[in-house]
């Protein structure tokens, strides 16, 4: 049903794209949907792997700034329309990681979403990765939860020299 194909594009290149995977901080969300046209957002999974943080790189540490709506994800489904099908994933993978393509991912990947049938392409999708193992986290109010673990794993690198951290669930 839904298109194997793991290239990024341009903004343009969103409305021939099945899943649309939503990448950019948080305060440019808002000008990079507007700038895509909400159109093209309509029926389309969108995943949403935006963690927004507070930066204290100096103090070494970061910490989770959730918007009001509770986590990024759920300020991002205000700003989508209401056909798409919006799910998180991805959000915990060392960023580090996805530069070396030929390295094996071996993270488990949280994913959440309210539409069943979307949550499952997106799992399948992370299943496709490498060795990437995707965990049913539930709803989309979880994602605020989701979200706040990428600060930790930021800090807990900067203040122990670890490189890539990730998150495993065995």
């Amino acid at each position: 049903m839904y298109r194997r194909c793991l290239n990024g594009g341009t903004n343009s290149s969103v409305c021939d794209a099945d899943i649309i995977i939503l990448s950019v901080p948080f305060d440019k969300i808002e000008s990079t949907i507007e700038g895509i046209g909400k159109s093209a957002f309509e029926n389309k999974i969108v995943v949403s792997l935006i963690n927004p943080m507070l930066r204290f790189p100096k103090e070494k540490y970061f910490l989770p700034d959730r918007p009001a709506e509770g986590s990024a994800t759920l300020a991002v489904k205000k700003m989508l329309p209401e056909s798409a099908k919006l799910c998180t994933g991805f959000n915990n993978v060392a960023s580090g990681k996805w530069m070396e393509l030929d390295e094996e991912l071996d993270y488990s990947v949280c994913v959440c979403g309210d539409d069943k049938e979307a949550k499952k392409v997106v799992m399948d999708l992370v299943s496709s990765v490498s060795k990437l193992k995707p965990l049913d986290a539930g709803p989309l109010e979880v994602a605020g939860v989701i979200e706040s673990i990428t600060p930790l794993v930021i800090s807990l690198a900067m203040n122990n020299g670890l490189k890539d951290v990730g998150v495993y669930f065995k």
